[in-house]
């Protein structure tokens, strides 16, 4: 029970068992019957995941060949947590959980003429982590509990910069599920942990000179004044845009 998986898919989302049925309808969280008779299974979705960084290629790419995706995140490592200041929302479809909004629309904010190429793929692997971040929050309170680990899968995954950064938004231990176990794991996770031991294939943990700067973005925590470049951060401020482009409706 309560063993915790995040899709980094197309889409993206956070699930685990639970023991009773519940809706949180204001945040498109709900728990439906699960896989054994005695436990149900949370649902919910952000309509962009991943595929933020596979629109991002497109666009580096123009009418020429997309680069490698290991080639990006290895371009994204060359950039400074927190992007050197670039904030990327991830809202190219809108957005369901944990605000439901299909007029939402993402961006780059906070661009200058140093902004590089290797700054803004990490803005996007950062901005696509602090929206799981903000979501998380929602679902441990649904949930009851805190949630860690979290086994992170799906084709983002595979990427260990991302488990990183992952890791270190939301302050969690991060577990990389490799892709030959990606399709089975919606199966799989219903199952006892240690059934699960071969398919992990590493344990990404918080860095806490990383976590520093991510943590607030997802987690909103209060931050010292020297560090406002990051504390006037993406998520507050997307949960602030958010609630506004909802009440415009």
């Amino acid at each position: 029970m309560y063993d915790t998986h995040v899709a980094l898919s197309t889409t993206s989302w956070i699930s685990c068992p639970v023991p009773k049925k519940k809706t949180d309808a204001i945040h498109s969280i709900a728990a439906i019957p699960g896989l054994t008779n005695d436990s149900y299974l949370i649902i919910d979705n952000q309509e962009t995941g991943a595929k933020s960084l596979e629109w991002l290629r497109s666009l580096l790419a123009g009418t020429g060949t997309p680069m490698p995706y290991v080639e990006m995140t290895a371009l994204a490592a060359k950039s400074s947590p927190g992007a050197n200041g670039v904030l990327f929302t991830p809202w190219l479809a809108g957005e369901r959980s944990p605000i439901g909004n299909k007029h939402l629309r993402g961006g780059f904010t906070n661009l200058a003429l140093t902004t590089s190429t290797s700054d803004l793929i990490r803005a996007v692997l950062e901005g696509v982590a602090a929206n799981s971040a903000w979501l998380l929050g929602y679902v441990e309170k649904f949930a009851g509990r805190e949630l860690t680990p979290l086994r992170l899968l799906g084709g983002g995954a595979q990427s260990s910069e991302w488990c990183q950064i992952y890791a270190d938004s939301l302050d969690r231990a991060v577990e990389q599920v490799p892709i030959r176990w990606s399709r089975n794991f919606a199966v799989r996770r219903s199952w006892p942990r240690s059934t699960w031991a071969d398919s992990t294939s590493m344990t990404s943990r918080t860095s806490p000179s990383r976590a520093h700067v991510h943590a607030q973005w997802g987690r909103r925590r209060a931050l010292p004044r020297s560090t406002t470049a990051v504390s006037d951060s993406l998520y507050p401020r997307q949960e602030m845009v958010a609630t506004r482009q909802l009440t415009r409706g």
